[in-house]
């Protein structure tokens, strides 16, 4: 179970060490939005489930989340963990701003390219649980954006109705 979760994407989540690795980077940067963002995460982090402190989703402002996206992206992560690199893709959506999303690549729970294979949505922002509509089909949206491609393509995993 992960001890920080953030309020964006898909809810990614980091145990209490990668946060506290998180937040000692942020808080090095020494930005003002680079510190803010270090002590929410520190704040998650150090919680104590004993003393039944609850768990609150962390809540970036667009600049922290700038900061983050800008200290994931850093060289030192290419041994990241799998939550790191999910972290990261998350971050880096959810910092572009929702009117440059253009195209969803739709993907089936298996894997394969859903019929039709792209979508253009007039309102973006889609997430488990959405219902779309693409030409004459109906898709259900399992999962939320998966990941980006160069920043243009967001991948939705959808079922058909």
């Amino acid at each position: 179970m992960a001890a920080v979760v953030f309020a964006f994407g898909s809810r990614p989540g980091l145990n209490e060490h990668q946060a506290l690795d998180v937040a000692e980077l942020l808080a090095r940067r020494r930005s003002p939005a680079s510190v803010s963002a270090a002590s929410k995460i520190r704040g998650q982090a150090e919680r104590s489930v004993d003393r039944a402190e609850t768990s609150e989703d962390v809540e970036l402002t667009t600049d922290e989340l700038s900061e983050l996206v800008a200290l994931l992206q850093e060289p030192r992560w290419p041994e990241e963990q799998p939550a790191f690199a999910h972290l990261r893709d998350e971050a880096r959506l959810a910092s572009v701003p929702r009117r440059s999303l253009h195209t969803f690549v739709l993907v089936l729970e298996d894997g394969t390219p859903a019929t039709p294979p792209r979508f253009t949505p007039t309102e973006p922002g889609w997430q488990a649980g959405d219902e779309i509509v693409v030409g004459d089909r109906f898709f259900d949206v399992v999962e939320g954006v998966r990941h980006v491609d160069r920043g243009v393509y967001a991948t939705l995993i959808v079922r058909p109705k």
